[in-house]
């Protein structure tokens, strides 16, 4: 039965499937996740500050990277004098973040009179903003406003726009929704990962076993 259950290909295909429940379990924690609620919604106030158009295009385009780097492989089984040995092999998203960051989906194209006369950038880091800056003050010098008497309506997601306030102050992401290298949203969805990927790795193992 050892032999058998530590067949490479049977082992192979039961890591493949318990790959695809963590990825699966990882897809649906994030779009249950407030911050994604938030950036798809057409009336929240953090896609409106982000100016982010055609959110679920972009979020799922980064979903994917991430739930591709997710990868889960078993150890083959072995008998030794000293008893049966395995394990397990589990690797999931970069730290650095780089993958995504660097994905034309990690970007917003900012068409306006601002950027085409230099006076702002023709492209927001709107993803490195909500994964690794923090509460930093971003836009210096303007804020996000949802006020009709401000043109918002005229925004890219006709929800706000930004504009250079009397009283200095610069944007930066909306408390709640603002996030570190170490402590953002995905963060959060990792951590409650555990469970999922037990009852992936319990099912992979049944299905070793049955297939032994």
């Amino acid at each position: 039965m050892v032999r058998r259950i530590g067949n490479p290909i049977v082992l192979k295909v039961a890591a493949s499937l318990t790959s695809q429940d963590i990825q699966r379990a990882f897809k649906k924690l994030i779009m249950e996740s407030a911050t994604y609620e938030n950036l798809v919604s057409k009336s929240s106030v953090l896609r409106g500050e982000l100016g982010l158009e055609n959110p679920i295009g972009k979020l799922n385009d980064i979903i994917d990277t991430w739930s591709k780097s997710i990868n889960f492989t078993f150890r083959k089984v072995r008998r030794s004098a000293l008893g049966i040995s395995g394990g397990f092999t589990i690797r999931f998203i970069r730290s650095s973040w780089r993958d995504v960051l660097s994905s034309p989906s990690a970007k917003q194209e900012n068409i306006s009179r601002r950027s085409e006369r230099g006076e702002a950038p023709k492209s927001l880091n709107w993803l490195e903003w909500l994964l690794i800056r923090g509460d930093e003050k971003i836009i210096v010098g303007f804020d996000a406003t949802f006020a009709k008497r401000h043109g918002a309506e005229s925004g890219r997601t006709k929800l706000a726009i930004m504009f250079k306030p009397k009283v200095f102050r610069s944007w930066s992401v909306p408390p709640g929704f603002s996030g570190t290298a170490n402590k953002n949203f995905v963060t959060q969805v990792l951590d409650k990962m555990e469970v999922p990927v037990l009852k992936a790795m319990e099912d992979g193992l049944r299905f070793a076993i049955r297939k032994a």
